[in-house]
């Protein structure tokens, strides 16, 4: 085995731990914080005419498209990807994906 570190693993731990330790502490669960994103999103289409209703469901995947549109410029930035994985998993806990 090399002793060079295994990036997959890297990035996949480094998000775990970001969700679950630091992100958590300062703005809460996944649940409550895409819930209100998804209302100030909601307010900002409707009050700029337009009838969108985003849903907290909404908010991982929208996210993961800004992280995708970002890595599309720089798609070797490390914290972009660590984001991108952190946004998987926070979606997955909103949705109540069961494994």
């Amino acid at each position: 085995m090399s002793d060079v570190p295994n990036i997959k693993v890297q990035i996949a731990d480094e998000a775990k731990r970001i969700v679950d330790g630091a992100r958590r502490a300062n703005y809460g669960t996944p649940e409550d914080n895409f819930e209100r994103i998804a209302r100030f999103w909601t307010a900002y289409f409707q009050n700029t005419g337009r009838d969108v209703a985003i849903k907290a469901a909404d908010v991982s995947p929208m996210m993961r498209l800004m992280k995708e549109a970002r890595l599309c410029e720089t798609p070797d930035h490390y914290d972009s990807h660590v984001d991108l994985v952190g946004y998987t998993l926070t979606g997955a806990e909103v949705n109540g994906v069961q494994g």
